[in-house]
């Protein structure tokens, strides 16, 4: 079995969302599969329950949660049946956790860096090189900016191979992997459902936010602009509401406390829409969704569709595959 350790350096750089990805990658192509999930331990517990009702459950490979005392037992055991084992690991190059866990596994390991115009290359690398030497493959730089493909082709990349560690490719941002699901944005916003509600609409995944006031054109024009979008204006429009509700749409949200008109939750209901009621007026709800990317995770099927789509675009695969699988299609 072949183990392959996944880190960063530093906490939402990515690690997480690539060691899923690879995970599938591996699975698709035939490999048995573990994705060992490293938490501290009173995380556990809570972990493996998301996996039993969550949006991964039905994944092509196992999900395991440990703590840093059972992963090595944990995976001597996952010897007997898996061609890889992937651990989802630590972040910081400096955690003592990281550094006995690897001593002792001798994994291959992939780091994950988030991108920084104004990274500092050998402060990244060297030590990285100290710290994993020789079985480091290599290393992923993620969430890069829009506009600096120049100075990530020109400067970042030769920077980073002079030091003598692989670039295994850099990843753009992509505003999918901030979405959060309806469920979340309730919770955060403290709002209550109203109407016709099914399991399946809480998961729906919101990408955007659309505030319905003084619009100047046609409301389905202005909300087509926007898929995956949550809708945001007082209770009593009932013509937002249902210029929304003509559009794709993952939720309402009905401001001030009021609760939409029948006929709105009656269409909503038909769309299968979720409609969310809060107390604060529509700007102060504006105001709250500032702070709400901050929650989100890995964490949704459609969020590991396009993670996929952005590894196989962007990321030195077959470098990766040869270490982990023999002839590869």
């Amino acid at each position: 079995m072949t183990i392959i350790y996944v880190t960063s350096d530093v906490e939402g750089a990515g690690k997480t969302a690539f060691s899923t990805t690879l995970a599938k990658i591996l699975s698709d192509k035939g490999q048995n599969v573990s994705l060992v999930r490293l938490s501290s331990s009173d995380k556990v517990n809570s972990e493996n329950l998301e996996n039993n009702i969550g949006i991964f459950k039905n994944l092509p490979f196992e999900i395991i949660h440990s703590d840093e005392k059972s992963a090595v037992k944990l995976i001597k055991t996952l010897d007997k049946k898996n061609d890889v084992a992937i651990i989802d690991g630590y972040s910081g190059l400096n955690n003592k956790l990281s550094i006995e866990l690897t001593k002792i596994l001798n994994p291959k390991i992939i780091l994950v860096s988030q991108y920084n115009p104004n990274l500092n290359i050998l402060q990244l690398t060297s030590p990285a090189k100290d710290i994993f030497g020789d079985s480091l493959i290599g290393l992923i730089i993620n969430k890069r900016t829009k506009h600096m493909g120049n100075h990530v082709a020109k400067s970042l990349i030769p920077s980073i191979e002079s030091t003598g560690i692989q670039a295994l490719g850099v990843l753009p941002e992509d505003r999918r992997m901030l979405g959060l699901t309806v469920d979340q944005l309730k919770n955060h916003l403290n709002g209550i459902y109203t109407g016709f509600l099914n399991d399946s609409m809480k998961y729906y995944l919101i990408e955007h936010f659309l505030i319905g006031g003084l619009i100047l054109d046609w409301g389905v024009h202005y909300f087509n602009t926007r898929a995956n979008k949550a809708v945001i204006s007082r209770g009593d429009r009932p013509d937002i509401q249902m210029s929304a509700l003509s559009t794709p749409t993952s939720c309402l949200i009905a401001t001030s406390g009021i609760t939409p008109l029948e006929y709105v939750q009656y269409e909503a209901e038909q769309e299968e829409v979720p409609i969310i009621v809060v107390e604060k007026d529509t700007l102060s709800v504006a105001a709250d969704l500032e702070t709400i990317y901050q929650k989100c995770k890995f964490d949704h099927m459609l969020k590991l569709e396009r993670f996929t789509q952005l590894v196989h675009a962007n990321i030195d695969l077959q470098t990766i595959l040869k270490i982990l699988i023999n002839n590869v299609n």
